[in-house]
């Protein structure tokens, strides 16, 4: 009897426990479990610390023939890119907020360091402070962080270890040149200041044997367009897949991010569209172009709200480029209008219409150009009244012919 007793009680106690675990609640719980505590994720911030350096690595035939070589590749953008490109997935996913706090990058690196030889160390703890600002300041709980990763040779054709991203030849087995992107992302929690999720993000591209050169100063510049492109491509790919894995955006979203109607890899194929080095293409333009002339020619227009009311409107000249400086200077317009020029020029395309404005035929164009079309528009004018009756006569006929 006590046994049927204990036994009923058992059965009894199974029940409740599966019934909570069917309750909407336990399904809750259990989901938040599964899914690493993303219940708990409302605002994300994004930081790529990523290094500047792109990295030609020559695999000779005995080890005292290998080389290295790293090449400038800030104008690459590549950490504006990676965080333009979450921060579009994160605003089209919507399950989470973006928030901008403007992070201070540079502290970041300082508490990251690569060894030349082994693995990476990252100590979370060096950047206590700046997860807590983060929190306390912005009501940010969660950090994307973005880091090089060390890793061998996924082609396994050498011990060969390769860092970050970069463009390696492997002289022994003659295969092609290979497009590596090795890369680290940790999704950190502001609150507890722990690593949430740590995932590598690996890939490779094999490439004709003519895009290697040990340089990329001593690339045509097609082919370096090339390697740019491709590497903020896999670059991407990796980052994105990485945030599907920790549950940060949905695997639609990331493929509509990547390669939806309007393909990303080709519409930030200029990935300096970006952050200061688009800025500066702008500014390129402005100054060759003397935009501030026109800013200038804009505020004294404005004298026609006052001409009727005041007289000798040019002697208060000061004050209308004074008020122009103040509240409508290319300055402080200048972020609305970046965007503007976003939309239809590339920063390589602005250079180049800065290079041809300092040319010393672009210099002359700019100054006869206004001469010109006033002189065009005379001709025309000219031209015009002298064959009227011919516009005329046609008008007419076509009249006649209409009405009757």
């Amino acid at each position: 009897m006590l046994s049927c007793v204990r036994l009923l009680c058992s059965m009894l106690m199974v029940c409740v426990f599966l019934a909570s675990c069917a309750s909407p609640t336990g399904l809750k719980q259990s989901r938040a479990a599964q899914e690493g505590g993303r219940d708990n994720i409302r605002n994300i911030e994004i930081a790529s610390i990523l290094s500047n350096s792109f990295h030609s690595v020559y695999l000779g035939v005995t080890r005292f023939s290998n080389t290295y070589h790293q090449s400038d590749a800030g104008d690459w953008a590549i950490n504006d890119f990676l965080t333009g490109l979450i921060k579009e997935a994160i605003l089209q996913d919507r399950r989470f907020n973006y928030v901008d706090t403007g992070i201070n990058k540079e502290e970041l690196r300082r508490s990251y360091s690569r060894k030349k030889s082994g693995d990476q160390y990252f100590n979370i703890r060096r950047i206590d402070s700046q997860l807590e600002d983060l929190y306390r300041l912005h009501g940010v709980d969660t950090l994307v962080l973005i880091i090089e990763n060390q890793i061998e040779d996924p082609i396994q054709d050498t011990i060969q270890e390769f860092v970050g991203y970069g463009l390696y030849r492997n002289a022994l087995s003659f295969k092609s040149v290979y497009l590596y992107s090795y890369l680290k992302v940790l999704v950190i929690d502001t609150r507890s200041k722990k690593i949430r999720k740590e995932m590598v993000a690996t890939d490779h591209l094999k490439l004709p044997k003519e895009f290697w050169a040990e340089r990329l100063g001593s690339l045509v510049s097609k082919k370096k367009r090339h390697l740019r492109n491709e590497s903020l491509r896999i670059a991407g790919s990796n980052v994105l897949g990485a945030l599907v894995e920790s549950g940060l955006i949905a695997e639609e979203v990331a493929h509509t991010t990547e390669s939806g109607a309007v393909r990303l890899t080709d519409r930030l194929q200029e990935a300096s569209n970006y952050g200061q080095l688009y800025e500066d293409a702008v500014d390129r333009v402005y100054r060759s172009l003397e935009i501030e002339k026109h800013f200038e020619r804009y505020a004294l227009l404005m004298q026609g709200r006052h001409e009727e009311v005041i007289d000798d409107a040019d002697s208060y000249r000061d004050i209308y480029l004074h008020w122009m400086r103040k509240h409508v200077s290319w300055e402080i317009l200048k972020p609305k209008i970046i965007d503007e020029y976003r939309k239809m020029f590339t920063a390589d395309e602005l250079n180049e219409i800065a290079d041809f404005a300092e040319s010393e035929v672009g210099a002359k164009m700019l100054k006869q150009i206004p001469m010109i079309l006033r002189e065009q528009e005379n001709i025309w004018l000219k031209e015009a009244k002298d064959k009227v009756d011919l516009l005329d006569d046609a008008v007419m006929n076509r009249r006649e012919a209409t009405v009757y």
